[in-house]
């Protein structure tokens, strides 16, 4: 605006009305001078302002700075602001100007205004903020898996509580999470645990005992194994080369299905179907123990039941039957050729494949249900209280939602219906089919990698050499203790007290027609799987809130 003009003219689009705008006066002033009168019934007269304080604002809002006169709250009518929008570059400009006023608090409009001290309270002492990676265990039972997700209770909202408690995030960042910059390097889903995990962010961390004090605010159920600087422009999503999972699964979840369930029925309705030795002698065995349990009731029990109803007795009596059945399923004990028909089930997951009938809301033709899977590998047999259990590591890049316990599905019902191991091929290619999830239970994080990263700090390349290396190895022997403590023996006292995964097997064994049909008859062309029109996704109530509280699922984890 050149000396001596007081007014200036606007134009915008061909429909704009030229308006002669008076620029507030720098100054406490008592008013201006008027506009001229309006246009049309839309217009307003501009300008009309008085009191402007010294935070460049006047009572009625309007902006005194000169070059921003036009912009929105300067007395104009929002009918006239929606007709006088400015360009981007004013708009930053307006931003920059606005903020220079006040430089921290809330917004209040278009005002920034100090966060008021509550009475008594100090100024807090400004502390320098690093970027850095903190690595951290947890068991995720009774969390809404790791990433913020109001109103629920999840891991990253106990961590960012225990750091505002123990000063590693100042009191004016403790509102929003974004503040500090929180990232992290895998997105753990409801109920899941894991070993090792990392989130980055920016942490005061000038107290040598802040990862005791954040500790100390932590649940016992969520550790914090040690804080290391990074790079400012580390990401952990993004410089995490790949991920390893575990999952624990005792080993009766391989066996065949009972005898007289309707999965048993559709299994033996192929030609040539065996359950196999192992699974004949076992069920043989378990239905004389069961017969022997309810006779054992109706001998002792029944007789002393003078007073309940029949259908109380009757409720006691099939308990008596299911409890007798679920302890011949601990008693089972895999045979060598059983286990070695369960590895090959797994390894077929290895290498790059489709895996948009793991997870949801994915079509064979989307580039991201396409993932890589270095290793699946199943240790050798292991007995825990009286029951065998399985340990299930898989390595690979990424994972989307459920993918991974739906990989734990198929391999199962590959063993349990003792169909070929081609089955999980086909269920890369194009037929859509529904695959239940395996319970959440059992699985757990292992561990994310960076060895690109820590390759880059060693080699001297980058400038930030000097950074530590992200290795948790000098933690194993805690990780070790924690996964024993809070990680395995939780797993394995609630599945015996809760039986969530044979709850889960008697639950699909009840599933027939195309729902599992497939399994027995394959996808290959022409079968009735194939043929059949695509089936539509069963989302339950975990799913619902999974996509819900994360949206876009291609990144999240389990």
């Amino acid at each position: 605006m050149s000396e001596g003009n007081d007014t200036s003219k606007l134009t915008v689009g061909e429909d704009a009305v030229p308006v002669q705008i008076t620029p507030a006066p720098v100054g406490n002033v008592a008013s201006t001078e008027s506009a001229p009168a309006a246009t049309s019934e839309h217009d307003a007269p501009a300008g009309e302002a008085s009191g402007a304080g010294a935070d460049g604002h006047t009572e009625s809002g309007a902006v005194k700075d000169e070059q921003f006169a036009y912009l929105p709250n300067n007395g104009l009518t929002t009918d006239d602001a929606k007709k006088r929008q400015p360009s981007r570059s004013d708009q930053r400009a307006y931003g920059k100007a606005n903020n220079k006023r006040a430089n921290e608090g809330e917004r209040d409009g278009n005002k920034r205004v100090k966060r008021e001290l509550a009475p008594g309270e100090v100024a807090e002492e400004k502390k320098p903020k690093r970027k850095v990676a903190c690595m951290i265990g947890y068991c995720g039972t009774g969390y809404h898996g790791i990433q913020f997700n109001q109103p629920h209770d999840t891991i990253e909202s106990a961590l960012f509580d225990a750091f505002v408690k123990a000063g590693a995030i100042s009191k004016d960042n403790s509102d929003d999470p974004k503040k500090s910059s929180l990232q992290r390097a895998a997105r753990t889903d409801k109920g899941v645990h894991a070993a090792c995990n990392l989130i980055s962010l920016k942490l005061i961390i000038e107290d040598p005992e802040i990862v005791q004090k954040i500790n100390s605010h932590l649940p016992d159920q969520i550790r914090l194994w040690g804080i290391v600087r990074t790079i400012n422009s580390f990401n952990p999503r993004t410089l995490c080369d790949s991920r390893v999972y575990e999952y624990l699964i005792p080993s009766y979840a391989f066996l065949p299905p009972a005898p007289e369930s309707a999965a048993h029925k559709m299994m033996m309705s192929k030609e040539g179907a065996t359950i196999g030795e192992d699974g004949e002698a076992f069920w043989k065995t378990a239905n004389e123990k069961v017969a022997e349990a309810l006779a054992a009731f109706d001998k002792d029990v029944a007789p002393t039941m003078t007073e309940a109803s029949e259908e109380e007795v009757e409720a006691r009596r099939s308990r008596a039957g299911k409890i007798e059945d679920y302890r011949q399923k601990l008693a089972y004990r895999m045979p060598a050729d059983r286990l070695e028909r369960v590895r090959a089930a797994f390894k077929a997951y290895e290498g790059n494949k489709n895996y948009h009938n793991y997870t949801l809301g994915k079509g064979f033709r989307d580039p991201s249900s396409k993932r890589y899977i270095k290793t699946f590998t199943v240790s050798d047999p292991k007995i825990i209280n009286d029951t065998e259990w399985l340990s299930l590591k898989v390595h690979g890049q990424s994972f989307m939602l459920h993918q991974i316990r739906k990989m734990v599905t198929m391999a199962v019902l590959l063993a349990r219906y003792n169909v070929p191991v081609e089955r999980i091929s086909e269920t890369f290619g194009p037929v859509k089919v529904n695959i239940p999830k395996a319970p959440s239970l059992g699985l757990l994080l292992e561990r994310p990698i960076f060895d690109a990263y820590n390759r880059k700090l060693e080699s001297g390349i980058s400038v930030d050499a000097a950074k530590p290396a992200l290795n948790f190895d000098k933690y194993e022997t805690e990780i070790e203790d924690f996964k024993m403590k809070h990680i395995y023996d939780k797993i394995y006292a609630e599945e015996e007290k809760e039986q969530t995964l044979d709850r889960f097997l008697q639950f699909i064994d009840t599933w027939d027609g195309l729902d599992m049909q497939w399994v027995i008859d394959g996808l290959s062309e022409g079968s009735a799987a194939a043929a059949a029109p695509a089936r539509k996704e069963v989302l339950d109530e975990e799913d619902k809130e999974a996509l819900q509280g994360h949206g876009n699922n291609a990144e999240m984890e389990g």
